[in-house]
């Protein structure tokens, strides 16, 4: 290229020879250009196509459950039985009609027709008896007011006494549960533990309405009329009535006596009046 542009160049002007190394240039820069790629490496990637998304099912069929038969609710027996004649109302306004005591440990006194129990000291019981008639099959309830009283501090009543030593003794718990013993020479049988009573209102001050319902060897208790259990003990027969009041720690107990009544049970053969029971 140089010989022919040497050879031919003689006769040419400058400008022809600018013209002819401006081509030679354009040709050398085009010659030199990257080449182009190919149509199908310039164009763009293909976009994949969305595929669809699973429906979230927040809140999913479930099986229904097979409904059970409905339960026959059979209501408890009040275990209360037709009663005859009232065979005592005692109002608590005959003070020889319960012993009484005043002591460094408690005291036992008549108030306003009622008969109170004031524990003084640690872990003593007072207990005060009625004198006159003895009863067998009956049905007795009276009023317990307490006044001060708490935990496993109680009160109770004993039924079919021969002697504060000789009865059927039930515990009334400041903490709402009962218990049934049996006397005999002072030591005790258990008849029924603690049982917790929807009807004793724990605490003090509070009101009660205990009963006991005696027919042979079967004792039933209540409170305010409502049944609690049944237990059955063929030893003691008959006797009289009683209260008594238990402090379990260092505090004292009050609580007060009120409105004893006792019932005949119908059909029930009422036993003789004044009996004097046989001492063990």
């Amino acid at each position: 290229m140089l010989k022919i542009f040497s050879t031919s160049a003689q006769g040419r002007s400058p400008a022809k020879i600018r013209a002819i190394l401006g081509l030679i240039v354009v040709i050398w820069l085009a010659a030199c250009a990257p080449q182009p790629l190919p149509l199908e490496e310039v164009l763009p990637s293909a976009t994949p196509s969305p595929q669809p998304t699973a429906t979230i099912v927040w809140f999913p069929p479930t099986d229904t459950p097979t409904q059970l038969p409905t339960r026959a609710i059979t209501p408890t027996p009040d275990r209360m039985v037709a009663l005859g004649d009232m065979l005592v109302q005692d109002g608590f306004a005959q003070q020889k009609s319960w012993t009484t005591l005043s002591s460094a440990d408690g005291n036992i006194a008549f108030g306003n027709q009622e008969l109170s129990l004031a524990v003084a000291s640690p872990r003593i019981t007072l207990k005060s008896l009625r004198a006159g008639d003895i009863y067998s099959d009956f049905y007795m309830e009276l009023t317990a007011q307490v006044n001060l009283c708490r935990g496993e501090d109680a009160y109770g009543v004993l039924a079919r006494a021969a002697s504060e030593y000789n009865a059927y003794r039930l515990w009334v718990r400041c903490d709402g549960q009962l218990r049934l013993e049996r006397l005999r020479n002072g030591e005790v049988a258990l008849l029924k533990d603690w049982t917790p009573s929807g009807q004793v209102r724990p605490g003090a001050p509070v009101t009660n309405r205990i009963g006991i319902l005696a027919s042979g060897d079967v004792l039933r208790v209540f409170v305010d009329g409502v049944f609690q259990f049944e237990t059955r003990d063929p030893v003691w027969q008959s006797g009289t009535f009683g209260v008594l009041a238990r402090s379990s720690g260092e505090t004292s107990v009050s609580v007060s006596f009120r409105d004893l009544s006792v019932y005949s049970l119908e059909g029930a053969a009422i036993p003789a009046a004044a009996l004097t029971p046989t001492p063990n």
